[in-house]
C-alpha cells in the first residue's frame, strides 16, 4: 500500500519509516556505511519533496542505535498507526488541465479529505 501510494504519508512519517527500515536492513549507523542517496532511494515512492531527505533519514537512523530487527518491525507498525491518515481509504486522480497536479481523495468516517501532492489540502465533514 505504501509503494502504490494508497497510504498517504507526510515527509516526517516517510523519513521515520525509512530510518527504521535502514536500521532493520543495515543495523547500527556507522560513518560511510550507508550513503544519503541510499536512504533517499528507500523512499522514492514515499516522498520526493525535500532534496535533503537522505540527510534527514540518516539523522533519524543514528538515533535508532542497538534497535533489534524485531523491534524495527514493531516500530514500523507503530509509526504507521500514528500516521494521521491511518485507516483512510484513498483514491488518486489527475486534473486534466493540470497534468502535474496529483490529487488523492481520502474517505474516512469523519468525511472526505483532499491531498494535493501528498499534502493535506482541504476536507469536508459528513
Amino acid at each position: 500500500d505504501i509503494s502504490s501510494q494508497n497510504i498517504i504519508l507526510d515527509d516526517n512519517v516517510a523519513w521515520d519509516l525509512a530510518a527504521v527500515g535502514a536500521q532493520h536492513k543495515y543495523g547500527n549507523w556507522a560513518p560511510g556505511k550507508v550513503k544519503p542517496t541510499e536512504y533517499a532511494h528507500q523512499v522514492d515512492n514515499l516522498s520526493n519533496r525535500d532534496p535533503n531527505m537522505g540527510d534527514r533519514i540518516e539523522k533519524r537512523h543514528k538515533k535508532l542505535r542497538d534497535m533489534k530487527k524485531e523491534d524495527c518491525e514493531l516500530a514500523f507498525i507503530k509509526i504507521l498507526q500514528s500516521n494521521t491518515t491511518f485507516g483512510l481509504e484513498s483514491l488518486g486522480c489527475r486534473v486534466a488541465k493540470k497534468q502535474h497536479q496529483n490529487y488523492r481523495f481520502g474517505v474516512c468516517p469523519k468525511g472526505i479529505i483532499v491531498f494535493k501532492r501528498g499534502t493535506l489540502s482541504q476536507g469536508t465533514k459528513f
